[in-house]
């Protein structure tokens, strides 16, 4: 989607041959990551297909994908957002990039009202997939009530969360540490906490001139919330 072959050849190798995915390759209990993720996948593809050229039987093919994603994972929730981000760049649905280079073919850009109305059936799925989690999971009683765990501290372990995945993403040691509780961590590294909320900030102002950024900082924000709350 990019046209940036060998950049987006790293990366690819770099998620696949990164500690942090090692589960998912290792563990068959965690198959669910690796169906998910190729569902959620397929469903990019899917999407750029279709906005190249919008037709309802492609984006039922979005709409089906999808389906299939959140039937191995309910975190693909997150996708209906993703496709928003992915309409700035690099689908050039809402804005040209600015990247100094002359557009050769003029382009067809959507209102952005319409392209927000166009992920609600995606939307639909999403909020069916929390409402199913949510009252299974209650039933099953793995819920963790707000007495024990408030809603101040579900917050603050999601921003240490953050923190957390970008250091093993950079220096992957320790991982154990990413499946116990943080409390302890966040007390130790709350003057740390403005990390996040100094990205967004960046990520906002070279949104233009850094496209890909802003994207890809808030794609991971909004990718992870599932599992960081």
């Amino acid at each position: 989607m990019t046209g940036a072959l060998w950049r987006s050849a790293f990366v690819a190798a770099f998620f696949a041959l990164h500690p942090l995915t090692v589960e998912s390759v290792a563990w068959v209990a965690n198959r669910k990551n690796l169906l998910s993720g190729f569902f959620w996948i397929l469903a990019l593809w899917s999407y750029a297909h279709y906005a190249k050229k919008p037709h309802p039987g492609r984006y039922l093919m979005v709409f089906l994908v999808m389906v299939l994603g959140l039937l191995a994972k309910p975190t693909v929730v997150t996708l209906p957002f993703v496709l928003l981000l992915m309409d700035f760049w690099p689908l050039e649905r809402v804005l040209p990039i600015a990247s100094g280079q002359a557009v050769q073919t003029p382009k067809r850009f959507t209102p952005a009202g319409l392209l927000i109305i166009e992920k609600i059936p995606l939307v639909a799925l999403s909020a069916a997939s929390i409402t199913i989690s949510y009252l299974s999971s209650r039933q099953m009683g793995i819920i963790i009530p707000a007495e024990v765990l408030p809603l101040g501290l579900r917050i603050q372990n999601a921003v240490v969360s953050y923190l957390v995945y970008i250091e093993k993403m950079i220096w992957p040691f320790d991982l154990r540490s990413l499946s116990i509780c943080k409390d302890h961590f966040f007390m130790e590294n709350r003057d740390n906490l403005r990390s996040p909320a100094h990205h967004n900030g960046l990520a906002v102002r070279v949104a233009r001139r850094k496209p890909y950024f802003f994207v890809g900082w808030f794609w991971y924000l909004g990718a992870l919330l599932p599992s960081s709350v």
